[in-house]
């Protein structure tokens, strides 16, 4: 389900990467897969999936954006600048692993409202 999706925005990008892309449409591009990946990871948690299969779909899309990085950094200068973006990304992923890390501090009490689970991965 989240796969197909995800593959769709995944190749808008390769297919822009290889022709006239400007850091803005990086950053648009960027935007939605980072929504994606925010609002499964909201979907994950307030459903109770299972949390091995979180750490899979982080894997995956680190592969998929580090080859994105890639092609940016071999890409003209003004692609260069937009490396950030997808670095911020790629951290963005991390700390969503690093939240399924903190899987056994959880109980049933954070999951009573999305919000409640929100405001205690804040603190």
């Amino acid at each position: 389900m989240y796969r197909v999706e995800y593959l769709a925005y995944k190749n808008r990008i390769y297919a822009q990467a290889t022709g006239a892309l400007t850091v803005s449409d990086v950053k648009n591009y960027v935007k939605e897969i980072t929504d994606i990946i925010h609002q499964r990871v909201r979907e994950q948690w307030t459903f109770f999936a299972d949390l091995r299969g979180m750490d899979q779909l982080n894997d995956e899309c680190y592969v998929e954006i580090n080859k994105l990085r890639q092609v940016m950094l071999s890409s003209p200068h003004r692609l260069k600048k937009s490396a950030v973006v997808v670095d911020n990304l790629i951290n963005q992923i991390k700390s969503a692993k690093a939240m399924n890390a903190l899987e056994e501090t959880f109980t049933e009490e954070y999951f009573l409202h999305p919000k409640q689970a929100e405001d205690f991965l804040d603190e």
